[in-house]
């Protein structure tokens, strides 16, 4: 009826280790049992057309990393206790693989980069080193692209990702 009832949600004091919400702690006990896990690896892939500066690219990816300190959070353990450590800076690189010069040779660049995209998303995270994100670009041909991009769902949930792709866009 016209009142405002919204209270802002104020961050936290900057602190050294910070709890896990009960989200992060139930996947980072279930990750404990299965070291090698890639359940809860999300995985997502965009074709590229047209003109694209990688480089430009990858400092996008490290401007958001320094923005959003959940990409450069790491899972320790303090005294028996998980808790989440924000990293300083983290090294999120934009990997990359030039398939252009498979085109020409039949099927050999849909082998080569199906291969690619399967060990990238079968790639096992290490939560107490990080990153928890990998972003990997495969040059098909000129001006064609396909971003595979790798997060664990322990940084990520379906509101941010939202917030991840229009930062990028």
């Amino acid at each position: 009826a016209g009142a405002n009832r919204y209270i802002p949600i104020q961050p936290m004091p900057q602190q050294e280790y910070y709890d896990l919400s009960y989200a992060q702690r139930r996947l980072w006990i279930i990750c404990q049992f299965e070291e090698d896990s890639i359940a809860y690896n999300e995985v997502g892939g965009l074709t590229i057309k047209g003109k694209f500066n990688p480089s430009a690219f990858e400092q996008a990816i490290r401007t958001i990393a320094q923005r959003h300190e959940i990409l450069r959070t790491v899972f320790v353990t303090i005294d028996g206790e998980p808790k989440q450590k924000v990293l300083p800076q983290v090294d999120l690189k934009l990997q990359q693989e030039d398939l252009c010069h498979l085109k020409v040779k039949g099927d050999r660049q849909k082998i080569a980069a199906a291969e690619i995209i399967k060990t990238t998303a079968n790639k096992a995270f290490n939560l107490e080193k990080g990153p928890l994100a990998i972003f990997k670009l495969l040059h098909l041909e000129e001006e064609h692209y396909f971003l595979l991009v790798n997060i664990h769902h322990i940084i990520n949930d379906g509101w941010s990702v939202g917030v991840i792709k229009h930062e990028l866009n």
